[in-house]
């Protein structure tokens, strides 16, 4: 929008979080359900006066290109634990394929590294993420769904709180 100097209405925000990403990628421009359900033209004036949008969304500062690659991992491991937490808890349930192949995986790895600092535990943590789903998902090894899960939730979520602290969408509110 902006490289052809227009401005952008993101539609169908249906969360907090659809929110967030948007504005983290710099539309600050958006409607859908997560806003407002639809209205009659006289009752915009007073919603207007009233509504009041997330407090996180008034922190949150749009991403600098160097950033997308954490945005994105967050995003697609976010997803992949949500679809994984809906599959039957059996030892030949059908686990969703782990976004990060080793080749992305070393990529938003650096990227944490550069935008976040060598230093910075986020990477590890990921990496750690990343190679206890591994393991996990070998062959010799297959986890239950509910296995799997208790071996990565508390790392997905120290590391979802690492994450969201960084990229200035911590739930302090």
């Amino acid at each position: 929008g902006a490289s052809l100097g227009r401005e952008v209405v993101a539609e169908g925000v249906e969360t907090i979080e659809h929110g967030e990403v948007l504005l983290l990628l710099g539309c600050e421009l958006a409607q859908g359900f997560g806003i407002a359900r639809p209205m009659l033209g006289a009752e915009f004036i007073p919603w207007t006066k009233q509504w009041h949008p997330p407090a996180t969304w008034a922190r949150i500062q749009p991403l600098g290109r160097d950033c997308l690659g954490l945005l994105s991992a967050f995003i697609q491991v976010r997803s992949w634990i949500k679809r994984l937490r809906e599959q039957p808890d059996h030892p030949h349930a059908v686990i969703p394929p782990w976004p990060m192949d080793a080749e992305k995986i070393d990529r938003t790895l650096t990227c944490i590294s550069q935008h976040c600092g060598p230093d910075d535990p986020i990477g590890g943590m990921l990496s750690d993420i990343h190679d206890t789903v591994m393991h996990a998902m070998s062959p010799a090894d297959a986890l239950p769904t509910s296995a799997l899960l208790e071996a990565i939730e508390g790392r997905f979520r120290r590391w979802e709180l690492a994450v969201r602290f960084k990229l200035g969408i911590d739930r302090a509110d």
